[in-house]
């Protein structure tokens, strides 16, 4: 999970990151003052960011009549000189009912996660972690991105006018 390192291809997957909204501040604890505790306002960028994986390379272990996968999503944002100003880690432990894990196997396993990155970062680092195979996915991300237009926008787009059917 370092700045600019090789992507990890042991395990593919598919992600959609997006701004939700503008920067705010928030107080956070920031790593180098995580021991004496203090707070400091810095300017956040929320992301929803969506995973999807293809449900057969992942490893799941049999848990009763259900198969259970257990993932590790990994965020890392960095400034602009390498150093990581931000770090979040969510496992998800999954117990599939057998139409669950076939419905996975067929279109794949897919996860939700929000992080708040503070808005200098220049780079977004993801990784995706199979606990079970112990295989390891990442790629990295330029920032800021751009949010996808609004519904505003997008209606006033016209398409062409569709052409009548000749009826005889």
């Amino acid at each position: 999970m370092q700045h600019g390192a090789p992507e990890s291809r042991q395990l593919a997957f598919a992600v959609r990151v997006v701004p939700v909204g503008k920067p705010a501040k928030a107080s956070v604890t920031l790593a180098s003052d995580a021991v004496a505790g203090q707070q400091k306002k810095v300017q956040q960028q929320q992301y929803a960011i969506n995973y999807a994986i293809a449900g057969p390379q992942l490893a799941l272990t049999p848990n009763g009549n259900m198969q259970r996968a257990v993932l590790d999503f990994i965020v890392t944002a960095f400034n602009d000189e390498g150093a990581i100003i931000s770090h979040s880690a969510f496992r998800s432990t999954n117990d599939l009912k057998p139409p669950a894990y076939r419905d996975m196997l067929i279109g794949g396993f897919r996860m939700h996660q929000d992080v708040d990155v503070p808005a200098n970062a220049v780079s977004l680092r993801l990784g995706v972690f199979d606990e079970h195979s112990r295989h390891l996915g990442t790629l990295e991300l330029p920032l800021p991105l751009k949010a996808p237009p609004d519904d505003a926008a997008a209606q006033t787009r016209k398409l062409p006018p569709i052409e009548p059917d000749d009826v005889h």
